[in-house]
């Protein structure tokens, strides 16, 4: 009955998607029992077991009796046994996926200049794919496949590779900064929350995360608004001054426009950056690199002084 129940369950999650069954199973249960390798030619016993076909086999032709070697149940008549197919498909599934590894590995890249290079790797640092907040440490995509297949491990938080891992740890009790303090605008660990900041309001840094990319989308709009309309003052300038033909204004005119693409530029730099943090998924880089609201937006410029248009 047991055995029936587990081929039905396991046909069905196998009619689902072979790879997501496989994840089920480390390399450790799809070990025979007698040659502690993996299975080759998989075959179960009638109380549920299973082994290469050869092991059990030798095993029971060398002995009077018929036993299972896992559970020590003895069998009167030696039984018929079966196939385990599905098992099989496993091992081989099991099998390409290590071929495919080890060819993905052979054709990663080393770490560039300027890329977050794999904590993990001896001689030729490889490219890292992503950096745990847990571990604080950063893995290529060799390195990384334990955090994508063990349960412990699968629990971590995984980022896209940063740099600085240490910077995210709390310097005076060597903690994880995991928590914002609302009070002093800063980031602190949870040893914190009953020292320093006591009596201060904490939030989690998720929580503290969505309300600032709320504000950061605003603040985006505004800079869209000045960029639009320092774009419009300057053609307007330019249209003006091919009508005017006067030279003192070309002059003043050049010097204005000059100064308005600067603060162009200025502003396009500080909205690429913006929108760039409003994308990113680490809540601590996030909030460590907020702009202060004053840094927010550009002296306004455009309506101070004197046109120089309006000397006509």
């Amino acid at each position: 009955m047991i055995l029936s129940f587990c081929f039905v369950t396991l046909s069905l999650l196998f009619s689902v998607n072979m790879s997501a069954v496989s994840r089920l199973f480390s390399e450790d249960q799809l070990l025979c029992f007698i040659c502690q390798n993996v299975f080759t030619d998989p075959v179960s016993t009638p109380c549920g077991h299973n082994f290469c076909k050869n092991c059990i086999s030798e095993h029971w032709d060398s002995r009077a009796h018929c036993e299972c070697p896992n559970c020590k149940k003895l069998f009167n008549i030696r039984p018929v046994l079966q196939v385990n197919s599905l098992i099989s498909k496993m091992v081989s599934h099991l099998r390409e996926s290590e071929q495919q590894r080890a060819s993905s590995s052979s054709e990663q890249q080393a770490a560039k200049p300027g890329e977050v290079p794999c904590d993990v790797c001896t001689g030729t640092k490889l490219k890292a794919l992503k950096s745990c907040l847990v571990c604080l440490v950063s893995y290529c995509e060799t390195h990384l496949q334990p955090h994508l297949t063990v349960s412990g491990l699968k629990r971590h938080q995984l980022i896209d590779p940063v740099e600085n891992l240490e910077g995210r740890m709390c310097m005076q009790h060597y903690k994880l900064l995991e928590l914002f303090c609302k009070d002093d605008q800063t980031c602190v660990c949870m040893i914190c929350t009953i020292s320093d900041h006591k009596q201060h309001e904490v939030v989690p840094l998720k929580e503290e995360c969505e309300g600032r990319k709320a504000e950061l989308e605003e603040t985006e709009a505004e800079l869209q608004q000045m960029i639009q309309q320092r774009q419009l003052k300057i053609e307007e300038i330019k249209h003006s001054v091919i009508e005017s033909k006067h030279t003192l204004i070309e002059e003043q005119a050049e010097g204005f426009i000059k100064e308005l693409e600067q603060e162009l530029s200025g502003l396009k730099k500080k909205s690429a950056e913006l929108e760039q943090l409003s994308l990113s998924e680490d809540h601590l880089h996030l909030l460590q690199n907020l702009p202060v609201p004053e840094c927010c937006s550009t002296p306004q410029r455009l309506d101070r002084g004197q046109s120089p248009l309006s000397i006509l």
